[in-house]
C-alpha cells in the first residue's frame, strides 16, 4: 500500500506533497486542479515499465496518440511542458523508499535500441529518447523510451524484477467499455466466481439475470434480464459497465492499487452509499488500496456513511493558492464531522 506520495513537475504539480494515505482515498478539488493528476502520477510510479503506460494514460484523457512525436505523447506531462526539468515522484510503499524519474536524454545511442527497418518504425525526426530511472530502496533501474513513426519503444540496462510492486489499475473514462473487462470476466467466471459478480451486480439492479459472454466477429459480453431477451452489455447503461469494470478489477487482481477518475459517474446518488460498501468489502479480503476521484458531494456523503471502519477512508481536498497546489486532509472521523455540520468540503 502507498504511505505517502510526492510530486514534482508533472502535470499542474510543480511541487505537491500527500503526506499521508489510507485504503480508501477520496479525491475532490474544483475542475482543472489535480484530481485527475494526481492518479496519473500514481500510474506513472508504479507503471513506469508498461511500455503502454503513455499510450493508456493518453487515452484516459480522451487523446488517441497515432503520430508519437514526443510533443504529443509525453511533453504535456511536464509541468509547464517544461521538458527541461525532471518529473520526479515518490512514495514510500511495502516499507521501501521508491521513486521514478522521467526526463529527456539526448545522449542516449538509439542505435541501442532494436530498430526495426521499416521506413514506418523508424525514430521520429525530431524526436529525442526519453530517460527513465527507477529507485527501490538501493536497487537502480534505468531504461529509455524512443519515439518511433508509428509506436513507441523501450529499452532498459537491466531486468526488473517481478513482484516486487503491487499491480496498479487505472479506470477511467474511457476505459469502461464492456468489450474492455470481457477477458477479465472470462478469468473471474473460470475461478468460479461468476455467481458472486452476478449477486453484486444484481444490487444495482435486481431484474438482472445472468452477464454470459458470446463470441461473434469478437468476444461480448452480453446481459439477460428476467424476461427480457440478451442484450450487449454495452446498451444496458453506464452505471452497470462502470460497476462491472470496477469489481472485475478488484476481484481479478488483489493485493493492487486501483485508481478510479469520476466514481460516481453513471450511478444514481441512491446506489452510491451501496457502491462504497461493496468497495470498502472487497478492498479488505483483497487487500486493495483505492484512490478515486469525484465532483459530487452526495459521493462523499454515501462514502462517509457507508465505511464502517473510519480508519479506512480519507478524504483529501485540492486547493489552489499563490503558493501552488495543496492538500487538506480529512480523515474519516473529521470528515464524518464535517459532513454533520454541513461544511462546505469540496
Amino acid at each position: 500500500m502507498i504511505d505517502n506520495l510526492s510530486i514534482h513537475n508533472f502535470r499542474c504539480f510543480q511541487d505537491f506533497t500527500l503526506e499521508k494515505t489510507t485504503n480508501i482515498n477520496i479525491v475532490s478539488a474544483r475542475n482543472n486542479v489535480g484530481k485527475t493528476s494526481l492518479l496519473e502520477s500514481i500510474f506513472f510510479l508504479l507503471g513506469f515499465n508498461n511500455p503502454d503506460l503513455f499510450i493508456k494514460t493518453n487515452f484516459i484523457r480522451g487523446i488517441f496518440i497515432n503520430l508519437f512525436s514526443p510533443d504529443i505523447t509525453w511533453e504535456h506531462f511536464f509541468y509547464l511542458k517544461n521538458i527541461e526539468k525532471k518529473i520526479f515522484i515518490s512514495s514510500r510503499i511495502n516499507n521501501s523508499d521508491i521513486s521514478v524519474t522521467f526526463e529527456k536524454d539526448e545522449t542516449f545511442n538509439i542505435n541501442q535500441s532494436i530498430i526495426p527497418i521499416e521506413k514506418e518504425l523508424r525514430p521520429v525526426q525530431d524526436g529525442y529518447p526519453l530517460k527513465i530511472t527507477f529507485l527501490y530502496g538501493d536497487n537502480n533501474y534505468v531504461g529509455h523510451v524512443v519515439p518511433l513513426q508509428k509506436s513507441l519503444t523501450t529499452t532498459w540496462s537491466n531486468v526488473f524484477p517481478k513482484d516486487i510492486l503491487p499491480i496498479v489499475q487505472y479506470l477511467g473514462p474511457n476505459s469502461e467499455h464492456p468489450q474492455n473487462i470481457v477477458s477479465t470476466f472470462g478469468r473471474l467466471e473460470k475461478a468460479g466466481k461468476k455467481e458472486t459478480l452476478i449477486k453484486i451486480f444484481q444490487i444495482l439492479d435486481n431484474d438482472l439475470e445472468d452477464i454470459t459472454t458470446i463470441f461473434e466477429e469478437a468476444p461480448r459480453l452480453y446481459a439477460k434480464k428476467h424476461g427480457e431477451p440478451l442484450l450487449p452489455l454495452s446498451v444496458m447503461g453506464n452505471g452497470l459497465c462502470k460497476l462491472i469494470s470496477i469489481i472485475c478489477a478488484m476481484l481479478d487482481k488483489p493485493n493492487s492499487i486501483i485508481l478510479i477518475d469520476e466514481i460516481e459517474t453513471g450511478f444514481h446518488h441512491k446506489f452510491l452509499f451501496n457502491l462504497w460498501k461493496i468497495i470498502e468489502n472487497i478492498s479488505i479480503e483483497n487487500n486493495i488500496q483505492i484512490f478515486a476521484t469525484t465532483h459530487s458531494f452526495e459521493c462523499i456523503k454515501a462514502a462517509s456513511k457507508a465505511i464502517s471502519n473510519k480508519e479506512n477512508i480519507m478524504y483529501v481536498r485540492i486547493g489552489k493558492n499563490k503558493y501552488g497546489i495543496k492538500p487538506y486532509i480529512f480523515d474519516g472521523s473529521d470528515l464524518e464531522f464535517s459532513i454533520e455540520q454541513n461544511m462546505e468540503i469540496r
